[in-house]
């Protein structure tokens, strides 16, 4: 198993070393708390990881007009836009595994090269897409000049979108792609001719509205849910910074209140035997010792501080915790 960091060892490189050396294994990398895992076997990536379960919760609160039966896409489409997407992105980590598990994932057959050419050419070009089509707004039309019997399931799919006169956030969100994804799709189609996309004229912004509405579940400190649903759209799009502040302020208020709610200086003892439900329970029930503090505990446990308050949090509501009385 080899670990390290994404900034020092940047993944084109990694991706390179991996086809350089025909290494066998499963890719782990990780940045802001989402994890896209990708097998590696022959100099290819043969399989990505599924769509995300919390998925749903973006399909809930997306837009009604996105829920339509032929706006979806084969999930091969979106394991090897997942793959491009991670090249925009810096900093993480990884976590290189050649004995890992093999279960089910997206299977793909993409050759490693072509992999780091193409997602290096889509972050060179990315600055240039985003300021020609900045605002998600916008909608797409078709200009009816459909004459290619050549056009693939995708561009297919965004034309009977740009039919409706959808608008590239009800289109992103239906689809499940990143920004960038869909307007790679989108310029492609632009350049044939086949579809226009027009200014915001005043329409809502999906996504500005789903951010507002975990602002107020927050507001209510209903953290776990805004969190959910902040993150399920940053899974579908992780170079989505207004989620991301969105998700970090959330994170740091659910923080706060937990320390508030606990006290940092509380000392916890378990009752009874208990088997932890999650990860996060995993993690923190073999430090709770009746001498260990919430911030000694936090500070030890091997996930994220805020997981670590929340595997607490869930094992004090649930009776398998109690503070600790003053000796």
């Amino acid at each position: 198993m080899i670990r390290g960091d994404l900034k020092t060892m940047p993944l084109p490189d990694l991706l390179q070393w991996a086809d350089a050396t025909r290494t066998h294994g499963r890719l782990f990398v990780e940045r802001g708390g989402t994890t896209t895992w990708l097998d590696l076997a022959d100099r290819s990536v043969v399989q990505v990881s599924p769509r995300p379960e919390s998925r749903g919760a973006v399909e809930r609160l997306a837009p009604e007009s996105t829920h339509r039966p032929w706006l979806k896409l084969a999930e091969d489409v979106e394991g090897l836009e997942r793959l491009l997407d991670l090249f925009l992105e810096e900093g993480g980590t990884f976590v290189f595994d050649e004995e890992a598990s093999r279960e089910d994932g997206v299977p793909l057959e993409v050759n490693v090269r072509e992999l780091v050419y193409e997602g290096m050419r889509h972050l060179d070009e990315w600055p240039a897409l985003d300021a020609r089509f900045p605002d998600d707004r916008a909608r797409l039309h078709a200009t009816g000049n459909d004459r290619s019997t050549y056009l693939t399931p995708v561009a297919r799919t965004l034309l009977r979108a740009a039919a409706q006169g959808l608008s590239l956030g009800e289109i992103r969100l239906g689809l499940g792609l990143s920004r960038p994804a869909l307007l790679r799709r989108v310029q492609e189609l632009v350049r044939l001719g086949l579809v226009r996309v027009e200014g915001a004229a005043g329409g809502e912004d999906p996504v500005a509205r789903m951010i507002a509405q975990a602002e107020v579940l927050a507001r209510e400190k209903q953290f776990d849910e805004a969190a959910h649903v902040l993150g399920a759209i940053l899974e579908n799009d992780p170079t989505d910074k207004r989620v991301r502040e969105a998700l970090e302020q959330v994170e740091a208020r659910q923080r706060d209140a937990l320390y508030e709610e606990f006290g940092r200086e509380a000392v916890f003892e378990r009752v009874g035997e208990t088997v932890p439900a999650t990860q996060r329970e995993e993690a923190v029930l073999p430090l709770v010792d009746g001498r260990r503090d919430v911030a000694s505990i936090v500070l030890a446990a091997p996930i994220r501080e805020l997981e670590a308050l929340r595997g607490l949090r869930d094992l004090l509501h649930k009776g398998a915790l109690r503070v600790r009385a003053p000796i």
